[in-house]
């Protein structure tokens, strides 16, 4: 029987694993505390294991964690892993089953960190309730959650999130009100008979900018679901939702005044029922200079007779229907945006948009010192002025690929708003760089580069671009 593509690409790219190289450091179950280095690598866990209330774990850069058998690592007082750029830290799972997860029990509130770490394999990547983790530069690779955030204000930033199952939500957020930022969020279901989510949230406020969410679904898909929630705001991020069942871009249920400011959202699928954003149980949302593109057959925006959603400066575009139950507001338009190729996810504008200086005149000023645009990612003007130190970093460093997955070689385009020094490089799984693509000056506009990866084999890879405003990350899925 013939696989599904998306099926071909889990086999390919959903286990990345380093392998074994000893057992000198098993870690028998109970608590631990104390300093963990990469002298004792590799660090084998034989059971399940916890730090206690007021003690501390201490891990540096390099350690390489091995979880053999389904369990989990508690965190009862404090974990602090903070690895290095190039010198990450691994929590990996080598089990025929998806070990536990990270578990964060926090009393202390923001006390537990965890820096450039990779948690690979695990059933839920990261489950924090009660607790304000900093999750920062972190790989995780889950089977049905990403993180599982409850009654939970942790902070996530620049880290990549993948979550691939049958039922898989990427990010779970309950009764919690964290911040997210750029961040490049992922979720693939492998069934026709189950929901995926990049976001499921539920009585919360998320705090979300500068983000990209992808999902590729078999079953009934949405980039955001969302349930509850009277302040969360989302600003300049990109959902697109591509499933072989009905996609949804956002599902927004009893959230009285969630604001969305300068996203784009992007749905597809074979179906005639999809939405780009389906509004019900009395959810009055504010949407302001975003761009809301369907798939010829979709419905743009369906509010419900209990809802009176405000529509002002936005683009609806590409449905059989562009609005049922709600009317556009000042300022809206309903015209083809001119993305470079949405067939590929690069939904950036060309300079003939109409989207591009039709924002809302009372937002802030693009970085190149003109009106707002419309959508998550701004065209820069060449004849404009280079945004002030510490403006904006809506634009800075985001990172598209085409083809992705692929097998040969991959084109990476980014957008720098004023020349930069930094370095482009590309990394494996384990975290080791295997290619410099550049290192120096970066000109000021949009940068392309070709990564020949005739030489690696199948897999995941990350293509990361780091300067001295901070450091973005592009997953890569090489398929031979």
């Amino acid at each position: 029987m013939r696989k599904h593509p998306f099926l071909i690409w889990f086999s390919h790219c959903s286990l990345i694993l380093i392998p074994l190289i000893s057992f000198a450091g098993s870690i028998d179950p109970g608590p631990v505390s104390g300093v963990w280095d990469a002298t004792g690598n590799p660090y084998i866990l034989q059971g399940s294991i916890y730090v206690e209330p007021e003690q501390t774990l201490l891990i540096k850069p390099g350690v390489i964690v091995y979880i053999e058998t389904p369990d989990t690592i508690s965190i009862y007082g404090t974990l602090v892993a903070q690895g290095l750029p190039d010198d990450s830290i691994y929590f990996i799972g080598t089990g025929e089953q998806p070990w536990g997860g990270i578990k964060i029990y926090d009393p202390s509130g923001n006390s537990t960190v965890l820096d450039y770490v990779s948690i690979q394999t695990p059933e839920w990547g990261i489950y924090s309730q009660n607790a304000q983790p900093s999750i920062l530069h972190c790989t995780i690779k889950a089977h049905s959650v990403g993180i599982y955030a409850l009654f939970s204000d942790l902070i996530l930033s620049n880290s990549v999130i993948l979550a691939m199952a049958e039922q898989a939500d990427a990010l779970r957020i309950q009764s919690s009100d964290p911040t997210i930022e750029k961040c490049d969020i992922q979720v693939i279901s492998t069934s026709p008979d189950y929901y995926v989510a990049a976001i499921r949230s539920e009585d919360s406020n998320p705090h979300i900018q500068y983000c990209t969410f992808n999902v590729w679904g078999m079953g009934v898909s949405y980039g955001l679901y969302m349930e509850g929630g009277p302040r969360a705001d989302f600003s300049y991020n990109l959902f697109v939702v591509n499933s072989t069942s009905p996609a949804y871009g956002a599902i927004i249920s009893n959230s009285a005044n969630p604001e969305f400011i300068n996203n784009t959202f992007s749905v597809s699928s074979p179906q005639s029922v999809d939405k780009v954003m389906y509004i019900f149980n009395s959810s009055d949302p504010y949407i302001d200079n975003c761009i809301l593109y369907g798939d010829g057959g979709s419905e743009g925006i369906n509010a419900s007779a209990s809802c009176a959603p405000t529509i002002v400066y936005t683009d609806v575009f590409n449905n059989s229907t562009n609005l049922i139950g709600c009317s556009y507001g000042i300022g809206c338009i309903s015209r083809d945006p001119l993305f470079v190729e949405p067939q590929i996810r690069n939904y950036t504008l060309t300079q003939h948009s109409p989207c591009i200086d039709a924002g809302n005149p009372a937002s802030p000023l693009d970085p190149d010192q003109t009106r707002a645009d419309m959508g998550y990612i701004y065209f820069p003007h060449p004849d404009g002025f280079p945004p002030q130190s510490g403006g904006s970093p809506q634009t800075f460093g985001i990172i598209t690929a085409y083809p992705n997955p692929f097998n040969s070689s991959s084109r990476l385009d980014f957008y720098l708003p004023v020349q930069t020094r930094g370095e482009l490089a590309i990394y494996n799984s384990a975290g080791q760089r295997i290619r410099l693509i550049k290192q120096g000056w970066f000109d000021e506009g949009f940068n392309q580069f070709d990564w020949n990866a005739s030489q690696a084999g199948s897999g995941i890879y990350y293509a990361i671009l780091s300067t001295a405003n901070g450091k973005w990350v592009r997953s890569l899925c090489l398929i031979k």
